[in-house]
């Protein structure tokens, strides 16, 4: 092709790539002692297809503040978007693997995670979290810190950041190896009160996993009832101070601590029958007179709880007897408490069906006590709030386990079973637990 002095000329260029990737070439015009360059280039993309992520506030309008994380699991890249009008619109290439994470913040305060775990991008599409405000639910939220070495390597505090309205559930991966997780539970008050909006809270023990490990947990479960603090050796005397570390709204599961508020709590200490402490308040340290022979102790502690948190466990009470004197100074034994956790199959809503009920016990001590025999062990069970009792059938299910046996009469359908556990071993101590309302019956 010429071109003519102060002319111009335009050149079509073909270019035929063969795979997906970045093109570069160079047009190149001469003439007499001169050349001019041109350079082009172009970019072969995959086919792609939409991806339109949408965020709705309890209000019905487009949220103001949202985050996106998009992760293509077969590159394992990761893309995170902050998002302000409510709406986001991605172009992602076709075939792939994906991941959706996604929090909104509403306007009322609340914090709303939702996910689209795993999809194959085969055609457009569009995910849409949407927040509707449920004044009559209960609300939850799950999560677990790393551990290494026995030193946690992070502070996640109870800040709303994965709430789900209860009940739920979700799979989570953890990293396996030396990495320990220290796992929590959080049930929120609704209306919110603030900072201090907390129903109750579970704390879990350091668990390790392995890779490719599958496991199963439940949270939030019934029942709730008395236990020991599962820490450690927490419940000891030291001179003429018992501290007894005991709870009353513990779930079904060894190895869980109950933080959270009692309505009405009373507490009492009794010594060879005079009753040495009364309080209307649940604290762990009370001075006792010294004994030079062991004395016979009685404590009993009792407690309720708001009718707006839940229908379940609405009183607890329980009582320990044990036998105790004075240790020489510089030691601290263990305080010889025992209890019986409750731990029935119940469903997500903390409820058994009438027929046939199998409830599952478990003998929980401290870490250091005597590993005595128990000697008796009854369970009753009551469908008036405790006003009458009937018996079950308790057998040894292995060593330190038994079943409870027992038939929900079909009368019984909307009603609340109420239960009632004593337990004593071969040393004198002994334990006795009335939970009302335990679980409802459906």
């Amino acid at each position: 092709m010429e071109v003519p002095a102060h002319g111009t000329a335009q050149v079509k260029v073909t270019a035929e790539p063969n795979a997906i990737g970045m093109y570069s070439g160079t047009v190149i015009a001469t003439g007499t002692k001169v050349s001019v360059r041109t350079g082009i280039g172009m970019q072969v993309e995959p086919e792609k297809r939409g991806l339109k992520l949408t965020f709705t506030g309890s209000d019905g309008k487009p949220a103001q503040n949202a985050f996106a994380g998009v992760i293509d699991l077969d590159t394992e890249e990761q893309r995170n978007y902050d998002i302000s009008g409510g709406s986001l619109d991605l172009r992602l290439e076709k075939g792939r693997r994906y991941t959706v994470v996604t929090l909104l913040a509403d306007q009322d305060g609340t914090v709303v995670m939702a996910a689209d775990p795993e999809f194959t991008l085969n055609a457009d599409r569009t995910f849409a979290a949407e927040y509707a405000a449920q004044h009559d639910a209960k609300f939850g939220e799950h999560f677990a810190l790393p551990v290494l070495y026995g030193t946690e390597l992070a502070w996640m505090p109870y800040g709303q950041v994965s709430r789900f309205t209860l009940p739920f559930h979700r799979t989570e991966y953890y990293t396996p190896g030396d990495t320990g997780w220290y796992p929590s539970f959080v049930q929120y008050k609704w209306p919110p009160e603030g900072f201090n909006d907390l129903d109750q809270f579970f704390f879990g023990q350091t668990t390790v996993y392995r890779a490719g490990q599958k496991t199963s947990d439940q949270w939030n479960a019934g029942v709730f009832g008395a236990g020991l603090n599962p820490d450690g050796d927490y419940s000891w005397r030291e001179g003429d101070l018992l501290q007894l570390s005991t709870g009353l709204f513990e779930d079904g599961v060894t190895g869980r601590h109950f933080i959270g508020e009692y309505v009405a709590p009373q507490a009492k200490l009794y010594r060879d029958g005079k009753e040495i402490h009364s309080a209307d308040y649940i604290t762990p340290n009370i001075e006792v007179p010294a004994d030079g022979k062991e004395s016979e102790y009685r404590y009993t502690i009792t407690a309720d709880r708001e009718p707006t948190m839940t229908t379940l466990s609405t009183r607890v009470s329980a009582e320990w007897r044990f036998r105790s004197k004075t240790p020489k100074p510089g030691k601290r034994p263990v305080l010889p408490l025992l209890a019986i956790k409750i731990n029935p199959k119940l469903d997500d809503r903390n409820r058994a069906a009438v027929g046939h009920m199998r409830i599952p016990l478990h003998l929980q001590r401290q870490d250091g006590s005597p590993d005595l025999k128990v000697t008796t062990l009854t369970v009753e069970i009551s469908y008036d709030d405790g006003r009458t009792w009937l018996s079950t059938l308790v057998h040894p299910s292995g060593k330190g386990d038994w079943s409870a046996e027992t038939r929900h009469p079909a009368g019984t359908r909307g009603k609340f079973a109420s239960l009632r556990v004593k337990a004593a071993d071969t040393g004198g101590n002994a334990f006795t637990e009335t939970v009302i309302r335990a679980y409802e019956i459906k």
